[in-house]
């Protein structure tokens, strides 16, 4: 679990973000339950603990259900995906890429999101491995339907800046944190800081998809039915 040196002798408050999500997994692999549910796991950990965590959860025998935005992570694992939006959950047996290529909306990837809006075109996701399924068919736009994929799109991206932010934020704070820096490995340090230099770039993409998805909204004299 990446644990080294004196780091076992730490009290559990004294963690940072990292190491406590790798405690609590460590902790679950002692259990060896047979079924997993992760929200996030990828949340605070670096490069190398990602790598880590995935190559343990392709070894891992029972049932993993996850949710995750980080593509790579998702990549290495899945062999389902359950796509749920409002009215519609499509269970298709393969993998991610499998599913995007099969026609499947791809929702690791921000521009695609936005650009899935108000002129995206019917779903129809052709089957692989086991096959397909989808509960609705599609329907006819109408208003009422474009108001809601579009206060969806404008939704989805705030949600992503608030986690972009919230996560930079706990790193500042880990930086800030007196002895941060005698007492983390440097190769922690800079994963932090290419962390944070990413979700900074993300950021700034993401702002400028809320303006679009902002001003698209108000094209269509929407901007007063957000809420």
């Amino acid at each position: 679990m990446l644990f080294t040196g004196d780091d076992p002798t730490k009290r559990i408050s004294a963690l940072s973000g990292g190491e406590a999500a790798r405690l609590v997994l460590a902790k679950l692999a002692l259990h060896r339950p047979n079924v997993l549910v992760l929200d996030e796991p990828t949340n605070h950990l670096d490069l190398e603990s990602i790598e880590a965590l995935a190559e343990g959860l392709r070894l891992y025998a029972g049932t993993l259900i996850l949710v995750s935005h980080d593509r790579w992570f998702i990549s290495q694992l899945a062999t389902r995906i359950v796509d749920i939006e409002p009215g519609r959950i499509t269970d298709y047996r393969g993998t991610y890429e499998e599913y995007v290529a099969s026609g499947g909306d791809d929702r690791l990837d921000h521009n695609a999101v936005l650009k899935a809006g108000a002129e995206r075109r019917p779903r129809r996701v052709t089957p692989a491995g086991q096959g397909a399924t989808s509960r609705n068919s599609a329907k006819p736009d109408s208003s009422a339907h474009r108001r809601n994929r579009l206060k969806g799109r404008h939704a989805e991206v705030m949600r992503l800046i608030e986690l972009a932010e919230g996560r930079m934020a706990e790193i500042d704070a880990a930086f800030a944190a007196p002895g941060f820096y005698a007492r983390a490995p440097d190769e922690e340090v800079r994963g932090l800081e290419r962390e944070r230099a990413r979700l900074a770039e993300e950021v700034e993409g993401l702002m400028e998809e809320w303006e679009e998805a902002e001003n698209e909204l108000r094209r269509h004299g929407l901007d007063d039915r957000l809420a």
